[in-house]
């Protein structure tokens, strides 16, 4: 973090018999020699009546400490219970140390996860190139002869499949596309780095992917399972009309003036393929807004990494000749 951070911590703490006292200690200096004295960062007594469990958030506000680069900070909380018979019962959570370095080092940081989003996306979108493609496969096989076959419905599972993994990789909370964009301006924010050109480019790419999550990506699983379903319908529709096909006695001239349902059968098994056909439209058309939306950030990455390359490349070349004319 930088010297300026607004770190906030959460600490939960429980106890069997009740809270007495919460307190948050940190130690400040180059190193965690355990001779430094701690200083406290908040002490006081529980104000409700012993609670078993209990929440502290707390906004760090490390500019009050005058701090510069390269020094750390060991923090860690510290609990006491209601016992009264003897030596007091105190808990410790584990340490947390905070690095400080400079708001250029910080911005480098970020760069270098921007840099990791451009790797991600391009992965994605090679993804989901695959599953519009296989998509397109199965509604020309659909169009062409009339019906999909039961290797058709497995390939159907399996676009299903690639498509809730590439959603997962998208919107996942912990560490999704979605979030990574929200946690880096987050980090921007709490480190009070200005910089509204990278703020903006990740909240465009952030909000790109909230539209997905709203309108495009549970289109896109909603209409391959219906289209899944119709085209297992339509496969025992067929099998059960072979099979009665394949049973039948030999007809009589008689029977065969009989009316049947032959008619009610394949006018059932065409509004069936009309089901599967039109999901997979709509499976489509939101896979192509789903690639359209992903062209959209990559271009916005590309072209931040294309200039950021320009720009280390010129400082290359300005600290070289700078070199040059002290020698």
């Amino acid at each position: 973090v930088t010297a300026v951070a607004d770190v906030s911590l959460r600490f939960q703490v429980r106890d069997d018999l009740g809270l007495k006292s919460v307190r948050l200690h940190y130690k400040l200096g180059n190193s965690q020699d355990d001779s430094i004295e701690p200083r406290l960062l908040r002490d006081g007594e529980v104000e409700t009546e012993r609670p078993l469990e209990l929440t502290i958030e707390e906004t760090w506000l490390l500019s009050e400490l005058m701090l510069s680069p390269g020094m750390r900070i060991v923090f860690y909380a510290t609990a006491n219970d209601d016992y009264d018979l003897g030596n007091e019962h105190v808990g410790r959570s584990i340490s947390r140390t905070l690095t400080i370095i400079t708001a250029e080092e910080k911005k480098a940081e970020l760069a270098g996860r921007q840099a990791e989003l451009l790797e991600e996306l391009e992965r994605l979108v090679k993804a989901q190139l695959l599953a519009r493609e296989q998509v397109g496969e199965l509604e020309t096989q659909l169009n062409t002869v009339g019906a999909l076959r039961a290797s058709d419905v497995d390939l159907l599972k399996r676009i299903e499949l690639d498509q809730r993994q590439i959603s997962a990789r998208l919107l996942n909370p912990v560490d999704g596309f979605e979030s990574k964009a929200r946690d880096s301006i987050a980090d921007l924010k709490l480190n009070k780095i200005d910089a509204p050109e990278m703020t903006a480019r990740l909240q465009q790419i952030a909000d790109e992917v909230a539209a997905m999550r709203q309108n495009l990506l549970p289109v896109i699983e909603q209409e391959l399972t219906r289209a899944r379903k119709a085209a297992n319908s339509a496969i025992g529709l067929r099998a059960e009309e072979e099979a009665a096909g394949d049973t039948s006695p030999t007809n009589t001239e008689d029977e065969k003036a009989e009316p049947t349902d032959s008619a009610t059968e394949r006018s059932t098994e065409a509004t069936t393929d009309g089901e599967e056909s039109a999901a997979l439209e709509r499976a489509k058309e939101n896979q192509d807004a789903v690639l359209e939306s992903l062209a959209v950030m990559r271009g916005k990455l590309l072209q931040w990494r294309i200039r950021n390359d320009l720009l280390k490349e010129l400082g290359e070349l300005i600290a070289g000749q700078q070199r040059v004319h002290q020698d």
